[in-house]
């Protein structure tokens, strides 16, 4: 044989040897195994917070015997056949990460699939990771970015969301689904087309209408995504001359997994431009309750040319011992821009302060420093204002004031509530609102009110203070 063709042949051999799959090798006692095994309980699912599955003493795999994890947290994923998957959440240096494991019955490795890793919330407005588990065969892995307003709506078209699922399959394996996104026209056919004027006082109780799905679809959940298993339904288009297409959603099962916050079934009101791209959202009926606040979006009304109108209202209470409540209430018309931007208007702005009845108080009469205090009522957008109830005192001696401060923390306007001082003293003239958000997101055009003690007080937009 020709020694040139006697090495090809052989540099052949070894090249097929290379490209075919390794046969696992068990490192695992099967016995070992079998026990891990049997001691792990099921996932169960829907499964919203799998780094809290069961804690793994040992902080290592069974299979890893050498990587130690500061937290190491696994459940066993129902199947089929007797392929055993298991699903991992492990720390390490305060960096967790997600992965799904199939072995056979001896312990021997079959798949290993990387998920993500865990970012979490944390106050600032990011991109951040969750992995979810709705049903015993997909594990669903989001990616979305956090926008900190307070509002599950809130979403950036230049920052979109990215939802994956990884398929458990027969035999241990394990396949990324491919999100198939149908035209933006499919999309829209799908909705049922209504006509104006509508309007609906608070969110309906309807007969389920065909989901928009969380993965591959013209809707973004944006913000939902951080809700445990919401549920987005297509109630209806809204298709009007010289306006953007809308269309309206159904949101329900708006589930933080927490004791603290409920959210009702909501409306939310969608524009997208001529290509599909959104270019504003809103929930148009809603309510949110947490404690000692509790919000409502109620009286949607859209007129026959789009625009439309709604009210915000909201208390929030036992934050105070000179007053029971503040309740807020906002009249707000929206118009719609051609390029589908929802622009804000207030007609009107009233707060109410109950139960308004200053704490009596003792004082050491040594401690001659003046104090003061600063109660927060609310904001007044485009007008660069807060509203407070101000406390200043003296040994045994105080006075109550409504004021108003701009952006700096200057006291603008005021209005006395109650004095127990005899003769007339210096007042300060500014607070510290470093703590507040001036958001200038809409227009106040009509009047604003404060109603405190009976009495109310119309508010300017130069911050003056005018007892009615």
């Amino acid at each position: 044989m020709n020694k040139r063709y006697f090495v090809f042949a052989l540099l052949c051999i070894m090249a097929a040897c290379k490209d075919q799959p390794k046969k696992q090798v068990s490192q695992v006692d099967p016995a070992a195994f079998k026990a891990f095994v049997q001691a792990l309980p099921y996932v169960q699912t829907p499964l919203a917070h799998p780094e809290y599955m069961s804690l793994i003493k040992e902080l290592h795999t069974v299979e890893d015997t050498a990587t130690n994890y500061e937290d190491l947290r696994a459940g066993r994923i129902r199947t089929a056949d007797d392929v055993i998957v298991i699903f991992y959440y492990g720390e390490k240096k305060h960096k967790g990460r997600f992965w799904v494991t199939s072995y056979n019955a001896e312990g021997t490795i079959l798949e290993q699939t990387e998920i993500g890793e865990k970012i979490d919330e944390d106050g600032t407005s990011k991109y951040v990771n969750r992995i979810v588990m709705e049903n015993d065969s997909i594990i669903e892995c989001r990616k979305y970015y956090s926008v900190m307003d307070g509002s599950f709506n809130a979403f950036d078209p230049d920052k979109p969301s990215e939802v994956r699922f990884l398929a458990i399959r027969p035999g241990g394996k394990m396949v990324w689904k491919r999100a198939e996104k149908e035209s933006f026209q499919t999309y829209l056919a799908n909705f049922e087309k209504l006509t104006t004027p509508l309007s609906y006082e608070s969110t309906p109780e309807m007969s389920p209408f065909q989901q928009a799905y969380r993965g591959g679809s013209w809707l973004d959940y944006g913000g939902l995504l951080s809700t445990t298993f919401p549920n987005v339904s297509k109630m209806g288009k809204l298709e009007l001359p010289g306006k953007p297409t809308m269309v309206l959603l159904k949101v329900n099962d708006m589930d933080t997994g927490g004791d603290l916050e409920s959210y009702g079934p909501s409306l939310m009101l969608v524009a997208y431009n001529t290509a599909g791209r959104e270019t504003d959202r809103l929930e148009v009926t809603g309510t949110y309750s947490t404690e000692g606040f509790e919000s409502a979006t109620t009286n949607f009304n859209m007129e026959q040319d789009g625009s439309f109108g709604l009210m915000k209202s909201s208390t929030m209470s036992d934050n105070s011992d000179n007053f029971g409540s503040v309740n807020a209430e906002r009249i707000i018309k929206y118009t719609v821009s051609p390029e589908g931007r929802f622009i804000k208007n207030y007609t009107a702005v009233k707060f109410v302060v109950g139960n308004f009845e200053p704490a009596t108080f003792e004082m050491d009469t040594s401690n001659i420093k003046p104090a003061d205090d600063s109660e927060y009522l609310g904001i007044l957008e485009d007008w660069n204002l807060a509203l407070f109830i101000h406390t200043y005192v003296v040994k045994n001696d105080k006075i109550m004031r409504l004021i108003t401060a701009n952006k700096a923390g200057q006291i603008m306007g005021s209005a006395i509530l109650m004095n127990t001082f005899v003769n007339e003293i210096k007042l300060p003239t500014s607070i510290t609102v470093d703590y507040l958000k001036f958001p200038e997101k809409g227009v106040i055009t009509g009047p604003v009110t404060v109603t405190v003690a009976d009495n109310t007080y119309a508010i300017g937009k130069d911050g003056s203070i005018v007892k009615q």
